[in-house]
């Protein structure tokens, strides 16, 4: 079941939502009855992801983002504004939202994303790396094993959603996973084929080639820094030529062509 929210004005996502889902629950912020509906919702077992369409009530849509994350963070969020600023789309990012679309919706891009995460929350129940929607096997090119121990899935789900925070440390990892950060360090790299930390910089790396490579590839490399959770320009430089072979504005270049189609 998919959750989509709207601010109260006329919502065009619900229809390509039906087509891919047999229960689109479909709520209507200003509607009277909008908070018990929602708290039942999240109740349900089968809710597999949510869709918030915010046309101008930024703050109360953000509201609702943080209300999903914390009642059922292993629920991605995709959130899609009219207009919005730079910010407003990091604000989305640093709240815990999985993706962040900007309007005119490119509707190609946005049904990969959705089949994306329906195919793998119903394949394998989301043991997977984010933003990579033309590999057919991104849990496997990650290294991530099918055994994966519940702590350290919750772990993985948790540096997906909360990357853009650059507080992320070993030892807050190894708290959520209820391990001490020796064992936790070991038995993530076991399930990963990477340490805590080199799979925190992937995933950031992953969120900076979204933004490079869509519409709000027009936020300057230093701010597309900040929102993917890097302390500064120099270090994502650093991270993203690594782990690409180009620097941000090389691979902003070369995917241009492809972003314009």
């Amino acid at each position: 079941m998919i959750l989509l929210i709207t601010d109260g004005q006329t919502c065009t996502l619900r229809s390509l939502l039906c087509e891919m889902d047999q229960k689109v629950a479909f709520l209507e912020l200003q509607n009277p009855q909008f908070s018990p509906a929602f708290k039942t919702v999240l109740e349900d077992g089968r809710l597999e992801f949510a869709v918030i369409d915010c046309f101008m009530n930024e703050h109360r849509c953000l509201e609702l983002l943080n209300g999903i994350k914390g009642q059922r963070p292993d629920v991605p969020v995709i959130f899609v504004v009219t207009s919005g600023s730079d910010q407003i789309i990091a604000d989305t990012l640093n709240c815990g939202a999985r993706y962040c679309f900007r309007k005119p919706l490119d509707v190609i891009r946005f049904n990969a994303r959705v089949r994306m995460l329906l195919e793998l929350k119903r394949a394998s129940q989301e043991r997977r790396v984010p933003l990579l929607p033309h590999d057919p096997k991104p849990a496997q090119n990650a290294g991530i094993t099918n055994d994966m121990p519940e702590n350290i899935l919750r772990t993985v789900h948790f540096i997906e959603d909360h990357a853009s925070q650059r507080d992320l440390s070993v030892d807050r990892l190894a708290g959520i996973a209820c391990m001490s950060p020796f064992l936790f360090c070991r038995v993530f790299r076991k399930h990963t084929n990477k340490s805590p930390m080199q799979f925190v910089d992937h995933v950031r790396i992953e969120k900076a080639k979204e933004f490079l490579t869509t519409r709000s590839g027009s936020m300057p490399v230093s701010q597309i820094a900040h929102t993917a959770g890097f302390y500064d320009s120099s270090n994502f430089n650093k991270h993203f030529k690594k782990a690409t072979g180009l620097t941000p504005s090389a691979f902003k270049l070369k995917a241009k062509p492809l972003s314009s189609q």
